[in-house]
């Protein structure tokens, strides 16, 4: 058996935030400045892996 331990915070990641929020951090730092392209990327990407982009 293999144990995997994850720390959010050491990864960059806020717990308190929603799942978007996360994303949109990065795209935000890869130059991407619209609101609204920002938040459809993130939906996009989230549910490319299975996640609610509302959690």
């Amino acid at each position: 058996m293999v144990m995997v331990h994850q720390n959010a915070l050491a990864a960059g990641l806020y717990p308190r935030l929603g799942a978007s929020s996360n994303v949109a951090e990065r795209l935000l730092g890869a130059e991407a400045r619209r609101f609204g392209e920002i938040h459809a990327r993130a939906g996009e990407l989230l549910g490319e892996l299975g996640l609610r982009p509302e959690r």
